[in-house]
C-alpha cells in the first residue's frame, strides 16, 4: 500500500496502465506514478488544474485541463506531443474509440480528434442548427463521462456542436 501528496486536491480519477498509474491534480499537473511503489516517475505541467481523468492508449496520456486546452503527453516520458486549444475549460474526461479521441469542454462542444501522427487540421462535423442528440456509431466501450454517454456500440451525447480534429 502506498499513497503519493500532490502539491492540492486530485479530483481526477487514475489511469492505470503499462505498470503506471496516471492522475491529474489542481497543482495544475499530470502525474505519472510507479502503480507498485507509488514513486513519482514523471510530472507535466498545464496552465491550470486538471479535473480531468486521463485516458490512456499507444503510448499516449489523453486530458483537458481548465486551461482551455486538450493534451496528449508521452506516456513514459512525459514531453508533450501537442496541445489543442477550445474555447473554455474542460472538465469533462476523454475517451477513445476507433482510433478517435472524444472530449466535451465548457464551450458546449464536444471533439472528436483522430488520432493519426502529429498535426491538428480542424473539421467542424455538426452545425448548432442540427438536431440537438446525436449518434455516432463505433465498436463497443462503455463508459460514463460528464456530457458524453457511451453505451454499447453507440456514442450519445446532448450537445448541439460537434467539432473533430485529425492528429495526423
Amino acid at each position: 500500500m502506498w499513497k503519493y501528496q500532490t502539491g492540492d486536491e486530485v479530483e481526477s480519477s487514475p489511469a492505470v496502465c503499462y505498470g503506471c498509474v496516471y492522475v491529474g491534480s489542481d497543482d495544475n499537473n499530470v502525474y505519472c506514478l510507479n502503480a507498485s511503489t507509488g514513486n513519482k516517475i514523471w510530472q507535466s505541467p498545464t496552465g491550470y488544474w486538471v479535473t480531468s481523468s486521463p485516458a490512456v492508449a499507444n503510448g499516449n496520456v489523453y486530458f483537458g485541463s481548465q486551461d482551455d486546452n486538450i493534451y496528449c503527453l508521452s506516456a513514459t516520458s512525459g514531453a508533450k506531443k501537442w496541445s489543442y486549444p477550445t474555447e473554455n475549460i474542460i472538465e469533462s474526461s476523454p475517451a477513445i474509440g476507433n482510433s478517435t479521441l472524444y472530449i466535451g469542454s465548457d464551450d458546449g462542444n464536444i471533439y472528436a480528434l483522430a488520432l493519426c501522427n502529429s498535426t491538428v487540421q480542424p473539421e467542424l462535423l455538426q452545425s448548432p442548427n442540427s438536431l440537438p442528440w446525436t449518434t455516432i456509431v463505433f465498436d463497443t466501450i462503455a463508459i460514463a463521462v460528464e456530457r458524453l454517454l457511451f453505451l454499447k456500440h453507440y456514442v450519445i451525447f446532448g450537445s448541439l456542436n460537434v467539432k473533430s480534429q485529425t492528429i495526423n
